[in-house]
This record gives C-alpha cells, sequence and structure tokens, in this order.
C-alpha cells in the first residue's frame, strides 16, 4: 500500500503547488541588485544597461588617478560588474527574480533550459534544493535503519495478582525484565541513473534463545509512462522471489500489482496482492486491496496448491492541515476486522500530534492512544499504549531520526488491569518532563546562544563588508555629490540637507540631538557638519549619515525616485543594525527655497519632492522649524 499511497501524495502536491511557482510573499523580495543600480524590478534592459554604464563612469578603475581611489573602486567595479551579468542575463534574471541571492548559489541550474518560465525555475530550484537536503540527511544520519527490543514487564505488576499462598513460590526479589526479542533491519539504496535503483537489504532477529536472518536485493526501475517495476529476491530464513508493478491509470488513480514465491521447509508458498489509491479530493484518498496467500505442498500422489489466507480491505483516509482521519474495512480469512484511527496536529514548534484508534474484530477489540513530539530538527519521540484483548497491556516507545527508527515495545500484562495501564501512562510522561526539564531545555538553551553568537559574528564579518562597500562609493562619490549639489542650488531644484539612515525612533531625545545636526547643516547646507553628524553616529551608532548618496540619487529634473526594497541596497547605504527590521530613512531637503522633512519606512518607495513634505512656506533664510515640528 506505500507505494500508491506515496503516489496519491505526489499527485496532491502537483496540483496544489502552483501558486508556489511564484515568489512567496511570506519571504522578502529580493531587491538588492535593482537597488543597487537604482532602477526598479520591471526595468527593461536598455535601462539596466543604462545604469550600468552611469555607475561605469563612476567605478571603473581607469577613471580614476589617485591609487587610493583606483583600489575603492575595483573593489565596486567588481560588485557592479557581477549584478550586471545577473541582470543582463535572461535566464539569470529570471532565477534571482524568483528566488533572490540563494537561488544563483544553488548547483544543478546548468541543466535548466532557457526556455523556462519562472513558474518552472521555481520548481526546479525546489527540486533541485530537495535533492542537496536529502544528500546533505543522507550522509548525517546513514541508511535506512530499524531496531526493535521487545521487552517483558509482565512481572511487575502480574506478580501481585496470586493469592498469599503462593508467597514462598513467588521470588521475593526484585521483578525481573525480560527482554523477549531483538530485530535489526538495514536498508541502502544506491542510485544507478536516473530511472534505476538498487536496494541492499539485510535483518536479524533473535527471539526466546533461537535467531534468523536474511539477505535481500531488489531493483527497481521508472519507467516514462508514470510506472514502475520492481524484483526482489530475499535468502535467509525467509527466502523468495518477487516482483512488482505499479502504473498510474488515470489523473488520480494508482494500481499496484505485486506477487512472490516464498520458499520454506514444508513447501512453497505463492502470495500476491492487487492494489488500487484513488484520490477524491485535496485532502482525501480512498485504497482498495485484495491479497491472497497460498500453500503448495507435496503429498504422495501428487503437488497440492491450498489457499491459506485471503482479505479484501478498503480504507479511507482523509488528511488536512489540523487531523488525520482513517478508516479501514477488513473482510477475510482468518481475520474480520473494523479500523478507526483519528490524528490531531497541532502546528507548533514540537510539531506535536496526539493519536487514537479503535480496532473491533473476529480476533476480539484493540484500543491505542498516544502522543508524538518532535525533540529536535530530525528527531521525533512517541509513546504509544495499546490494549486489548487477548493481547493485554503494552507501552510502545517510538524514537525516529530521519531515516532512523528505534522502536521499543514493553509488554506490561496479559491481561486489562487498572495498575499497569495507570503507571504505563503516567511515567513517560514523568520521564517526559524530568528529561526535557534537567536535559533538554539546557541543550537547546546552549544550542541557540551558539546560534545567535555564530549569527553575531556573520552579520558583523557581512556589515563589515557592506560598510567597506558603502565608504568606498560614498568615497567615489563627492565628486558628484559635489557637481549635483551645485547644479541644484543654481536652479534652485532639490538639495539633500540632511539624510540619515538606521533605527530612527520619534523619541524627544533622538531629535533632539538631531536638531543640533540639522540646525548646522542649516547654517551652511554647502557641506554637512561633518561634526556635529559624527558626534550623533558615536551616539547613536545605529544611525549613519547618507546625505552624500541620497544626494547623489537627484536626476537631471531635480527628482528622488526611491524604489520598493530595502533602503541598505542602495549604493552608499549599509545596514547599522541588521537585527532590527524597523530602520528608517530621514530626509530633511531644499525645494525651490523651502525646507521639507520626511521619514520614510526602510522598505517604502516614494517620489521626493512633495508639498506634502514640506515644514513651512518660510524661506530657508527665515526658517526657524525643528525637526519635531
Amino acid at each position: 500500500m506505500s507505494d500508491y499511497q506515496r503516489n496519491g501524495v505526489d499527485s496532491e502536491a502537483e496540483e496544489g503547488d502552483s501558486s508556489s511557482a511564484f515568489h512567496d510573499h511570506d519571504e522578502p523580495v529580493d531587491n538588492e541588485y535593482y537597488n543597487f543600480l537604482h532602477v526598479p524590478r520591471n526595468a527593461s534592459n536598455e535601462e539596466i544597461g543604462a545604469a550600468y554604464k552611469r555607475l561605469t563612469r563612476l567605478y571603473h578603475p581607469d577613471k580614476h588617478l589617485d591609487e587610493d581611489k583606483k583600489k575603492k573602486a575595483d573593489l565596486m567595479f567588481n560588485k557592479l560588474n557581477k549584478i550586471y551579468h545577473v541582470l543582463n542575463d535572461p535566464k539569470k534574471r529570471a532565477i534571482y527574480d524568483c528566488l533572490g541571492q540563494k537561488g544563483l548559489e544553488e548547483r544543478g541550474w546548468e541543466l535548466i533550459q532557457r526556455t523556462k518560465t519562472p513558474s518552472e525555475i521555481r520548481e526546479e530550484y525546489e527540486r533541485i534544493a530537495k535533492e542537496r537536503a536529502e544528500r546533505r540527511l543522507q550522509q548525517r544520519t546513514n541508511p535506512t535503519s530499524r531496531l526493535r527490543m521487545t521487552i517483558n514487564a509482565t512481572d511487575l505488576f502480574e506478580r501481585y495478582l496470586y493469592d498469599e499462598e503462593y508467597d514462598d513460590v513467588i521470588d521475593s526479589g526484585f521483578p525481573t525484565l525480560e527482554i523477549s526479542e531483538i530485530s535489526f533491519a538495514q536498508t541502502i539504496d544506491c542510485p544507478i541513473t536516473n530511472a534505476d535503483n538498487v536496494v541492499i537489504s539485510g535483518n536479524v532477529t533473535t527471539a526466546n534463545g533461537n535467531g534468523d536472518g536474511s539477505v535481500g536485493c531488489a531493483w527497481r526501475r521508472a519507467l516514462s509512462n508514470g510506472s514502475s517495476v520492481e524484483t526482489n529476491v530475499q535468502i535467509g530464513s525467509h527466502s523468495h522471489l518477487g516482483g512488482k508493478y505499479s502504473r498510474k491509470i488515470a489523473s488520480r488513480t494508482f494500481a499496484v500489482f505485486s506477487g512472490t514465491l516464498q520458499l520454506t521447509g514444508r513447501g512453497i508458498k505463492p502470495e500476491f496482492e492487487l492494489s488500487f489509491a484513488h484520490q477524491l479530493s485535496k485532502e482525501t484518498f480512498g485504497y482498495l486491496s485484495y491479497s491472497s496467500k497460498w500453500q503448495m505442498f507435496e503429498t504422495e500422489d501428487a503437488f497440492v496448491l491450498e489457499q491459506d489466507q485471503h482479505g479484501m480491505a478498503t480504507t479511507l483516509v482523509r488528511n488536512s492541515q489540523n487531523y488525520r482521519l482513517q478508516s479501514s474495512l477488513h473482510l477475510g480469512i482468518p481475520h474480520t476486522y473494523l479500523s478507526l484511527g483519528v490524528t490531531r496536529k497541532f502546528e507548533t514548534e514540537d510539531q506535536c500530534r496526539l493519536r487514537g484508534r479503535i480496532q473491533l474484530g473476529t480476533f476480539g477489540a484493540i484500543m491505542e492512544y498516544g502522543v508524538e513530539k518532535r525533540i529536535t530538527s530530525h528527531c521525533h519521540l512517541g509513546a504509544t499504549m495499546t490494549l486489548g484483548v487477548p493481547i493485554g497491556i503494552t507501552l510502545k516507545i517510538k524514537m525516529t531520526r530521519a531515516q532512523q527508527t528505534y522502536l521499543f515495545p514493553v509488554h506490561l500484562s496479559d491481561e486489562i488491569l487498572m495498575q499497569p495501564l495507570f503507571y504505563g501512562t503516567i511515567t513517560p510522561l514523568l520521564v517526559w518532563f524530568t528529561f526535557k526539564k534537567l536535559v533538554l531545555d539546557p541543550y537547546e538553551s546552549r544550542k541557540k546562544r551558539q546560534e545567535m553568537e555564530e549569527q553575531a559574528r556573520a552579520n558583523r564579518s557581512r556589515v563589515a563588508e557592506s560598510r567597506r562597500e558603502a565608504e568606498a562609493s560614498v568615497y567615489l562619490m563627492r565628486e558628484r555629490f559635489n557637481r549635483i549639489r551645485a547644479e541644484e542650488e543654481s536652479k534652485n531644484g532639490l538639495v539633500v540637507i540632511l539624510a540619515l539612515y538606521g533605527k530612527i525612533s520619534d523619541s524627544l531625545e533622538i531629535l533632539e540631538d538631531l536638531e543640533d545636526v540639522v540646525d548646522g547643516a542649516l547654517q551652511d547646507y554647502h557641506g554637512i557638519s561633518e561634526t556635529l553628524a559624527t558626534k550623533l553616529i558615536r551616539s547613536y551608532p545605529e544611525i549613519i549619515d547618507v546625505t552624500i548618496p541620497v544626494q547623489c540619487l537627484v536626476e537631471d529634473n531635480s527628482r528622488i525616485s526611491l524604489y520598493e526594497g530595502n533602503k541598505y541596497e542602495l549604493a552608499g547605504f549599509y545596514d547599522p543594525c541588521p537585527l532590527d527590521d524597523e530602520k528608517s530613512l530621514l530626509l530633511r531637503y531644499l525645494y525651490q527655497g523651502r525646507v521639507h522633512q520626511v521619514v520614510i519606512s526602510d522598505t517604502e518607495p516614494v517620489k521626493l519632492p512633495k508639498n506634502g513634505h514640506r515644514l513651512s512656506n518660510v524661506p530657508l533664510s527665515q526658517s526657524g522649524h525643528s525637526l519635531s515640528s
């Protein structure tokens, strides 16, 4: 059943993920390349080329004679070339528009055709990223393995059921725990080609002093028509030959046919199973299967083939975001039963799941309830209580780590008793909360501190690099800044008095300090009051002076257009507070001799000048307005 269930899930993902081909609105849009060129995201190739040529005149090393300027220009020109080669290439630009810089870093894009649409590019990226993550996870977790250890703990409770007259017979020492069975299985998946896989498997089991084991090999091939074939052989205690064929017979219907020939000391046991799966809706699947097991043995006169077991089962599964409901009806020999199960999913960090199941049939009745939680990024821990007639009470502890599974069934009682039921439910909870409080929480706290320290180091390194680029850019902009400012002054255009970027709040304390800087700039707006600005920045390290790069953005028509995106991606900017999302750009500027002021949020697009930014109708020479006005 697992094959066509897997096919059904894949089909659901194909139909439900069409919107993922476009940029996820929950993720920040990467506009850095466009902001550096100071063009919108929908800029034409001509606009991108013109912006590149404009910045080339500023950043090309051959444009500067001073050696210090040449070094700074070489740094910025390399960045400019990198950006231009991406945005000038339709394929790379489509990848960048869909996925940002992380998409450009992904290996495997050489397989992408240039005719791919943005939707197909995102799907291909997700496939490549998923394969790379699976390869990394495979290296960390080793091949698929399963360890099962069955523990008989009935002596903990059943010794107290006997009358006092049997005290001399029953051992008066501590109760004993018996390991009744241990089994280990491992599977290694070896891809041969894109369509062929070889799977090597093995298992060993020991129970009640007896042991057995087997090794097997399977070959799987995916066919072009949406079907697949598999052949397998196993040698050991359960030697058999088998095969499987699965096919997608309709857009939402799948079929699987499998058969095996098991070789035993009593003869050959043929088995076959035919299964169908159909996707009823986006969240609902239906399954129908028929299986039959036969026994072939030799008598004195001839070979006899008898049917040993057979049955038909139908299953309905509804898997939504918060619930998973499953009902199953099995009709057959030797058992007929009805099963109902529900799983409650909680959208929490630990991905908690509560499960319950009831099964009624000719064999008796079984009830299960349990919980599963994620304890680390790759590890889940769960506990399930199973009670029924005639199996008694069993506690199952299960831990999965990626592709490794560890299962510990603890058989508490052969009968349904209150003591094992109570302690089997309460004890795992107490152990879990104790372990979480004393071990897991301190470990997670330590891990988070280490991650924050690593992130802080990475941010410091990134900010230092960005600051070095910004300072180099501002150093090269000074001549252009003086020229543009002189031109704007001559025609009474847009003159930037002061521009500050960073964590600018509305508190009076900062505004009062800003007032001193602005007043100094107002007295001589031909140049920024660098002494006061430097003093302010030292007092508030999360604020930087960006007057020069903003003035250089003024166009010939005395206009400034700031497009959507983080302002620290503009040339001459950097992020002074990378751990804070609340950044703003404060602009005080002159236009037609009037003082204007505006505070712009980090990603807000804006066009300057605007009448709404005017502080008053009083000319600069008579202005006495403050930042807080």
